[in-house]
């Protein structure tokens, strides 16, 4: 559960702004001020932004790539500099991290997206969300090639007819 946490940064911030906070409060016991109660103020912001940042990135840290490997995946499955076309959804950090970032797939958005389109789309990457694979009717029989891509929550369907 820990792997990763940044115990070090955690404790020394830790450390460092209870210490600011006793010393602010041991010097303004006998008398409250605005600026007193400002600084303190200020150190259980930064005591609680701290706190938050080491279990959550920490935490998180293992799962941030997951649009990469989503689009690392797309890239080994179609193969480099080709077209995928996206069926009427765009999935924007597919397209971020394919076309952008790794320059290796090129993206065209299909905005009617029917039975009849997708066949004639011979010999061609499409990609299709989950939920409008089944609205649409299709069955996994009908491609010649389906590869179910997770993405985050989203499951997607890259199919190729011949």
């Amino acid at each position: 559960m820990f792997k990763g946490f940044y115990y070090w940064e955690a404790f020394l911030t830790t450390i460092l702004l209870m210490s600011g906070g006793i010393f602010f409060g041991f010097r303004f016991r006998k008398e409250v001020t605005y600026k007193g109660v400002f600084w303190f103020l200020v150190f259980c912001v930064f005591f609680i932004k701290q706190a938050y940042a080491a279990f959550y990135y920490s935490y998180h840290k293992e799962k941030f790539d997951y649009f990469r490997k989503a689009a690392k995946n797309l890239i080994l499955t179609a193969g480099k500099n080709k077209v995928i076309y996206l069926c009427e959804e765009i999935p924007h950090h597919l397209i971020y991290y394919g076309k952008y970032r790794y320059q290796a797939l090129d993206f065209i958005y299909v905005k009617n997206c029917n039975p009849d389109v997708v066949s004639k789309l011979k010999d061609r990457w499409i990609l299709i969300s989950k939920e409008r694979f089944e609205s649409l009717g299709f069955k996994e029989k009908k491609f010649s090639e389906l590869r179910v891509l997770p993405v985050r929550k989203k499951l997607y369907f890259l199919v190729k007819n011949y």
